[in-house]
């Protein structure tokens, strides 16, 4: 029995032993992108931070390693060194070339250790702590090359020591999927900063137009946002700042968030017009932020650096994002899109702060959380864009019916004064017919009537004259605002689709879709007579025909454009180009009938016609038409 218990005990360790070793890494040419997860590594915390690798790899350190048992896991202690351990076995016949990749880009200090052939280490260091134009790779992420020998399993160790929580992601790819990777990541984050510069420059140029500061304080949001992730995923580091690694963990974690959040709730503020509104829920607000301020004064002077209290930084976000909500049931419908469009960029940064506090994983969707919401923010923030130059422009019509309530009542006034002066003359010529008789008694008393009646005069010519100016001054602003509606139909027809009420106000009539012919097809009177080549011509007898000079050849305004030969109405053939145009095949002929009040069979020969305009166009500009108009003179 003593014998049974003893091969039951010998059986049982090593079975123990086997199932809690750590698993080897099996990398060959099929291998793009291997994980380091779970019981692939194990690790060893150095409270000390002063073991070397010949320390790590003597057995009485080797005996300490622990497999890891979490999914997610990184340095929970930041004063203490961790040393991972992991095994490589690289297939013998293996071309590829493979590279070791941390996706902690602010980690402060991370060295990687490979076996050399005599019996030594390839030492591999990147981090915050050395030069960013010394690194193996010049990358946001800390990579190095991985060379180990073919047909055996080799042992490698990473030694990861920072000030700051550095999540243990790491991953091993081939070089080719490492550059493949690479490339497709910048491309989409070149994307995503365009867009958001784009924003920048676009609402800038509002606030310039229309001067209302929520679109300054906007610009500086999206410039903050973009501060804050230029941070969080390195490429500050890399193009912005990269001789400056030592400031890198200030701007990320000190003046990014606070911009991000102030910026915040100044657009906040002036978008929902909460001081000037709801003065009670202003001082909510102040509360919050001075709660913030105080905790934040009290974290850098005197809490450790493992020590973090995200809630306090989420304190005022929340706040503005309740008050938004109360805003919205008290009638005020723009705050509507500040919750939609928000609510993305609330949840983006609760992603953001729990992945930097080491509560949840780092992957492609918690690294780029904000970048997916702000790109959500940007499209909901544009509707309401829309609606507020829309309440705008109904302030401005408000604006101008006070005006002309205004002139009314001078109107009136005006015809006060007439019959009050009809009445001075009535009066006048009884005092003339009263002094015929009293002349030389009452001279000095007339001269001071004539003196009065001047004196009215001269006050009711002024009036006349202030009268005219004010009746001047509202044609100009009429004109104008006239001429500003029509210009933001043509920027929206541009930038979006426009329903056929609102095209035609730029395009009312056969007069000026002719003009617009005219404009394109003639630019700067670049007139050539498609038969003698001759330049110079005179107008002809139909509306924007042009006749030849020399050999009396007249071309219509609409002869070599898509609508030659249209017989219907020439703007309906305007919108219908552009529509077709924006939705291609999707738009139906049943709804081009409706919505033109065209028959079936009109729709479809001119629909056909465009389309193959466009097909011609893709001939010769494979990225085919960007706009409406670059396909009116195929043909």
């Amino acid at each position: 029995m003593r014998r049974i218990d003893v091969l039951i005990a010998l059986f049982l360790l090593v079975l123990i032993n086997i199932s809690w070793a750590v698993k080897p890494i099996n990398i060959s040419d099929n291998t793009k992108d291997f994980a380091l997860v779970n019981d692939y590594y194990e690790i060893f915390e150095d409270p000390t931070g002063n073991l070397n690798i010949y320390d790590v790899i003597t057995d009485s350190i080797d005996r300490k390693f622990v497999l890891n048992q979490d999914y997610y896991n990184y340095n929970r202690n930041t004063s203490s060194a961790y040393w991972i351990k992991f095994k490589v076995n690289k297939q013998s016949g293996t071309q590829s070339s493979f590279v070791f990749e941390s996706y902690s880009s602010h980690t402060k200090n991370l060295q990687l250790f490979v076996p050399s052939v005599n019996g030594h280490f390839n030492i591999h260091k990147a981090g915050l702590d050395f030069a960013f134009k010394d690194r193996d790779y010049i990358h946001q992420n800390l990579v190095f090359d991985l060379n180990v020998a073919d047909g055996k399993e080799t042992i490698c160790y990473v030694r990861v020591y920072s000030d700051n929580h550095s999540a243990f992601e790491f991953r091993i790819k081939s070089n080719n999927y490492f550059s493949f990777y690479s490339t497709n990541e910048y491309y989409y984050l070149g994307i995503f900063y365009g867009i958001l510069l784009i924003m920048a420059i676009y609402n800038l140029l509002l606030f310039l137009s229309i001067k209302d500061k929520v679109y300054l304080f906007y610009v500086f949001y999206v410039l903050s946002c973009m501060l804050s992730t230029l941070a969080d995923d390195g490429l500050g580091l890399r193009y912005i700042w990269p001789s400056a690694q030592n400031l890198d963990n200030f701007i990320g974690h000190v003046i990014a968030p606070n911009l991000l959040l102030f910026s915040f709730l100044f657009y906040a503020n002036e978008f929902l017009s909460i001081k000037s509104k709801h003065s009670t829920y202003y001082n909510y607000v102040r509360y919050a932020t001075i709660i913030y301020v105080v905790y934040f004064i009290i974290e850098k002077i005197f809490l450790p650096d493992n020590i973090q209290i995200r809630i306090f930084y989420l304190l005022p976000f929340l706040t503005v994002y309740t008050i938004s909500i109360f805003c919205f049931y008290k009638g005020q419908t723009t705050a509507r899109y500040f919750i939609i469009g928000y609510t993305f960029i609330f949840l983006s940064i609760i992603l953001i702060q729990l992945r930097a506090s080491g509560t949840i994983e780092g992957n492609i969707f918690t690294v780029y959380s904000l970048n997916y919401g702000l790109i959500f923010e940007v499209v909901v923030f544009s509707f309401g864009l829309s609606e507020r130059i829309k309440h705008i422009l109904k302030e401005k019509q408000e604006a101008q019916s006070g005006i002309i309530d205004q002139l009314e009542k001078n109107n009136k006034l005006q015809e006060e004064i007439n019959i009050q002066l009809e009445h001075n003359n009535l009066l006048q010529e009884k005092v003339n017919r009263e002094l015929e008789a009293k002349v030389t008694e009452r001279t000095e008393e007339i001269n001071q009537k004539n003196v009065e009646l001047e004196e009215t005069n001269k006050k009711l010519k002024e009036m006349t004259e202030r009268a005219n100016s004010m009746a001047a001054k509202l044609d100009l602003d009429n004109w104008n605002l006239q001429k500003y509606v029509k210009e933001e139909i043509k920027a929206r027809i541009s930038d979006q689709e426009v329903p056929y009420e609102e095209f035609i106000k730029i395009f009312p009539n056969e007069h000026a879709c002719f003009k617009f012919l005219d404009d394109l097809k003639w630019k700067d009177n670049s007139f050539s007579c498609r038969k003698c080549k001759n330049v110079k011509y005179i107008k002809g007898i139909k509306p924007f025909s042009r006749k030849c000079t020399r050999c009396g050849y007249v071309e219509s305004v609409t002869a070599y454009t898509l609508f030659h030969g249209v017989r219907f109405e020439v703007d309906k053939a305007f919108y219908m180009t552009y529509i077709v145009h924006r939705r291609g095949t999707k738009i139906t002929l049943d709804q081009l009938s409706d919505l033109l009040q065209l028959r079936r069979n009109t729709c479809w020969n001119f629909k056909k016609k465009i389309l193959s305009t466009i097909d011609l166009y893709k001939t010769t500009h494979p990225k085919g038409p960007e706009h409406w108009e670059d396909i009116i003179l195929e043909n």
